[in-house]
């Protein structure tokens, strides 16, 4: 059975994370930027048994704009679409004007992902990851939700 519970921090350090996010900032450093922006948001854990499958949330930048994250593991499709509805449904009650995300360039599941997520590409940002990987910056609104 799924299980949405709320975000916990030992919960990073339980994941083990799909192998094309293993060079992202946000888990370096033992997740240091992950689990700050998780204390800037709302965010979520999602649990099946005692497998954590991904850890998501949205970063206040300020009232009217958040920033996206989560550490996903490999998940079956049944899984992958209950995290969409709950990211959707998220995404839709949070009231932010904009919501963004970064996701590796050449990371064609996540950014798939993102634009079933209502995001769209915003920007390409050159050199972004530690190891020199880019980014594409997606971002959402809600003026056209």
């Amino acid at each position: 059975m799924i299980e949405i519970r709320d975000f916990a921090p030992a919960d990073l350090g339980r994941i083990a994370v799909q192998a094309e996010q293993l060079g992202d900032a946000g888990l370096s450093q033992d997740g240091a930027y992950l689990l700050a922006m998780a204390a800037g948001g709302a965010s979520f854990t999602m649990w099946r048994g005692d497998r954590v499958l991904a850890c998501a949330g949205l970063f206040e930048n300020h009232s009217g704009w958040a920033t996206a994250w989560a550490a996903l593991s490999e998940m079956s499709p049944y899984e992958r679409g209950v995290l969409t509805v709950k990211c959707r449904a998220a995404i839709a009650a949070s009231g932010y004007r904009r919501i963004d995300c970064m996701v590796r360039r050449g990371f064609d599941r996540a950014r798939d992902w993102a634009w079933k997520l209502g995001f769209v590409q915003e920007a390409t940002l050159f050199e972004v990851w530690p190891d020199g990987a880019d980014a594409l910056l997606f971002a959402r609104f809600k003026r056209n939700d």
